[in-house]
């Protein structure tokens, strides 16, 4: 999933500061370090990358008497044999002040600067995004709508609705904030490598995914198949719901769910709303009466039920949303 501004503002500050430690660390070295006398005993090329790099190494003493030997920077091949004086920081033992080194150190300073200039630029976009996202808010809340995505769910004032999916036992528990879960759902006839039940409760020829929700042999649809796939619900305690399976409509052949009852009777349906303009499926409780709806939006689902609905039924109809994202 997409990073959020507020996610991707902390990383680019984060490598920002990241890459300016030790550029900034030399030249705090260089300007302001411990200074001490160094004694240059052998310099060589070191490989760095595609390149290298003069190493130089020697003995140093401060005026107190503090040192020994160690790598020394900042130096040439003219300093072999020579007394030349360091300064002391926390990158090591350096020479010949800023002047020889600034060259790598602007160069050093250019992923700094890039990666300042977008964590300025993304400080600038939060403002926006957020507004848009109030905006949008406020637009489903009109609506009515709850917001579903993979592992959300929003109420349509914003408040979070669902905040995690755990996989317990071959069954996703789908919690609340409060950590209770509202819903359990169980993939029913469909196996992953192994005989693994998937997550994502469905799986089609060769593995892929279908767009009808329901696998039957041969990867034929459960509706037509007459078989026991679709994926059986239970409420917050583990007591069945029903199962929720897919079937075609008698009346114009569109495809419906059905939340089926012990006796097999619908409880809840989800049938194909065909007088809507887009993809959009009507929700029925058992007297045929419409309770709400649900449907598809750019890169989420957005289920909108009647006030005074019960909230197992408006839970069902959250299932049925994270379902068909997770299967289309």
């Amino acid at each position: 999933m997409p990073k959020s501004p507020g996610v991707e503002t902390v990383l680019f500050g984060a490598f920002a500061v990241a890459l300016l430690v030790w550029p900034a660390s030399v030249a705090y070295t260089l300007l302001a370090g411990d200074r001490a006398t160094a004694h240059v005993v052998e310099c060589h090329d070191r490989p760095i990358g595609r390149g290298t790099k003069l190493a130089c190494t020697g003995t140093w003493r401060t005026r107190d008497g503090v040192g020994g030997p160690d790598d020394l920077y900042n130096l040439d091949r003219r300093d072999v044999g020579h007394d030349v004086t360091v300064r002391s920081g926390p990158f090591g033992l350096y020479g010949h002040g800023l002047g020889r080194a600034w060259p790598g150190l602007l160069g050093a300073m250019l992923g700094p600067l890039l990666f300042g200039a977008r964590f300025v630029t993304q400080l600038a976009v939060i403002p926006v995004h957020r507004r848009r996202r109030d905006e949008h808010r406020a637009a489903l809340a009109a609506l009515g709508a709850i917001t579903v995505t993979r592992g959300e769910a929003w109420a349509p004032d914003g408040t979070p609705l669902v905040t995690t999916i755990r996989s317990v036992r071959g069954r996703l528990h789908v919690e609340g904030p409060d950590e209770r879960t509202l819903i359990q759902i169980e993939a029913l006839g469909r196996t992953g490598p192994e005989g693994q039940a998937r997550d994502d409760g469905t799986t089609g020829p060769e593995g892929q995914a279908r767009d009808d929700g329901a696998t039957g042999p041969v990867g034929q649809a459960g509706a037509d198949s007459g078989d026991e796939s679709g994926w059986a619900l239970y409420d917050a305690d583990g007591a069945p719901l029903g199962r929720l399976a897919s079937t075609l409509d008698v009346a114009d052949g569109s495809l419906r769910f059905e939340l089926l009852g012990p006796s097999d009777a619908p409880v809840v349906v989800f049938a194909l709303d065909t007088s809507a303009a887009g993809l959009r499926f009507a929700i029925t409780d058992a007297t045929g009466r419409q309770v709400g709806s649900a449907w598809p939006k750019d890169d989420k689902w957005l289920v909108r039920v009647d006030p005074g609905v019960d909230p197992w039924m408006r839970n069902v109809a959250v299932a049925f949303a994270l379902i068909r994202y997770r299967t289309s």
